[in-house]
């Protein structure tokens, strides 16, 4: 194990990286020098491992715990503070939805500075379309604030709209087509398919529900799939 002192250099990656709460984990390596990181790709591929690898790091190296990776090419950067949105946040006592909790979580955000902040599924709980247009709107003004988000979504649109973005690093969990089971690697600079009917194949789900779906699903959305691909 090492110890990574938190720096204040703008370049900061993970160089094989192994979570300490995981056996026998799978080495991650990452680039996260820019404001935003957006995971997308296969489902159960290991997209919310790599945000929790990465807030991980960053708390173990701010509070001199040491880990396991390559010390000479890993580099953390130093923040106030670590904040997760990683749960559904609906309570029925308290009259929350999964939506509003959520709301409620990012109007936090707005009143700190120099912060790193992971949400996971972060289209969770209301229409796809209007909270891609919301979200990008939200993570535009928070990276003016100086802060550094780690975002985990199966939203493409969500993902396309912030491509152009270039504080916005894309990032794709890696499905192996020949095997039929994600390789919980990871590239980056694209958009990864999510391979929902797949998953649900490999999870038991019958064989005729799959390909039904898959006809419901429509034509024009599997042409983006393949263009992803």
């Amino acid at each position: 194990k090492q110890f990574i002192l938190p720096s204040k250099s703008k370049e900061q990656k993970l160089t094989k990286f192994r979570h300490p709460a995981l056996h026998n984990p799978k080495p991650i390596s990452i680039d996260f020098s820019k404001k935003v990181i957006m995971i997308t790709g296969v489902n159960a591929g290991g997209k919310t491992m790599l945000l929790k690898s990465i807030l991980s790091a960053i708390f173990m190296s701010k509070y001199l715990i040491p880990y396991k990776c390559n010390k000479t090419n890993t580099k953390i950067g130093n923040y106030k503070s670590i904040n997760a949105v990683l749960d559904d946040p609906q309570n029925v006592k308290n009259d929350i939805s999964t939506f509003a909790g959520r709301m409620i979580e990012f109007s936090k955000l707005f009143a700190k500075n120099d912060f790193i902040v992971g949400v996971d599924e972060i289209e969770l709980g209301t229409d796809s379309d209007e909270a891609s247009s919301l979200f990008k709107v939200i993570i535009e003004k928070l990276i003016k604030k100086n802060i550094k988000i780690i975002i985990t979504t199966h939203h493409k649109k969500l993902a396309s709209l912030m491509a152009i973005n270039q504080e916005v690093e894309l990032v794709a969990a890696i499905y192996d087509e020949k095997n039929r089971k994600p390789t919980y690697d990871f590239i980056q600079g694209t958009i990864g398919k999510s391979y929902a009917f797949e998953t649900a194949s490999r999870y038991k789900i019958p064989l005729d529900v799959v390909v039904e779906a898959k006809k419901v699903y429509g034509e024009d959305k599997n042409r983006l799939n393949e263009l992803i691909e």
